[in-house]
Protein backbone atom coordinates (compact mmCIF):
# COMPACT_ATOMS: atom_id res chain seq x y z
CA UNK A 1 0.00 0.00 0.00
CA UNK A 2 2.89 2.60 0.08
CA UNK A 3 2.96 2.45 -3.73
CA UNK A 4 -0.50 3.72 -4.00
CA UNK A 5 0.68 7.60 -5.12
CA UNK A 6 2.72 5.26 -8.13
CA UNK A 7 -0.82 4.07 -9.00
CA UNK A 8 -2.76 7.22 -8.77
CA UNK A 9 0.13 9.05 -10.67
CA UNK A 10 0.05 6.23 -13.94
CA UNK A 11 -4.08 6.46 -13.69
CA UNK A 12 -3.46 9.92 -13.55
CA UNK A 13 -1.18 10.16 -16.87
CA UNK A 14 -3.66 7.25 -18.75
CA UNK A 15 -6.73 9.37 -18.36
CA UNK A 16 -4.67 12.86 -19.37
CA UNK A 17 -3.55 11.13 -22.58
CA UNK A 18 -6.91 9.59 -23.26
CA UNK A 19 -8.17 13.20 -22.77
CA UNK A 20 -5.34 14.93 -24.80
CA UNK A 21 -6.15 12.09 -27.52
CA UNK A 22 -9.85 12.48 -27.64
CA UNK A 23 -9.32 16.31 -27.44
CA UNK A 24 -6.94 16.20 -30.88
CA UNK A 25 -9.49 14.02 -32.78
CA UNK A 26 -11.94 16.42 -31.92
CA UNK A 27 -10.68 19.20 -33.34
CA UNK A 28 -8.96 17.48 -36.41
CA UNK A 29 -12.68 16.22 -37.29
CA UNK A 30 -13.82 19.68 -37.36
CA UNK A 31 -11.08 21.01 -39.46
CA UNK A 32 -12.34 18.07 -41.94
CA UNK A 33 -15.44 19.23 -41.47
CA UNK A 34 -14.41 22.97 -42.29
CA UNK A 35 -12.75 21.74 -45.25
CA UNK A 36 -15.34 19.52 -46.57
CA UNK A 37 -17.98 21.94 -46.35
CA UNK A 38 -15.80 24.35 -48.42
CA UNK A 39 -14.86 22.07 -50.94
CA UNK A 40 -18.54 21.47 -51.66
CA UNK A 41 -18.98 24.92 -52.54
CA UNK A 42 -16.56 25.36 -54.80
CA UNK A 43 -17.72 22.03 -56.09
CA UNK A 44 -21.12 23.55 -56.31
CA UNK A 45 -19.77 27.37 -57.73
CA UNK A 46 -18.31 25.15 -60.40
CA UNK A 47 -21.70 23.54 -61.13
CA UNK A 48 -23.60 26.95 -61.44
CA UNK A 49 -20.49 28.69 -63.45
CA UNK A 50 -20.55 25.63 -65.95
CA UNK A 51 -24.16 25.53 -65.76
CA UNK A 52 -24.65 29.35 -66.84
CA UNK A 53 -22.17 29.36 -69.67
CA UNK A 54 -23.56 26.32 -71.15
CA UNK A 55 -27.09 27.50 -71.33
CA UNK A 56 -25.19 31.16 -72.89
CA UNK A 57 -23.69 29.62 -75.62
CA UNK A 58 -25.16 28.63 -78.74
CA UNK A 59 -25.41 24.39 -79.49
CA UNK A 60 -23.20 23.08 -82.32
CA UNK A 61 -25.46 20.88 -83.21
CA UNK A 62 -28.28 23.60 -84.83
CA UNK A 63 -28.21 24.09 -88.47
CA UNK A 64 -29.14 27.71 -89.40
CA UNK A 65 -31.81 27.89 -92.63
Amino acid sequence: MENLHFLFAAYTAVWAMIFLYVWSMSRRTRRLEQQLEELLRLIQARERANASSASRAPEGNEVET
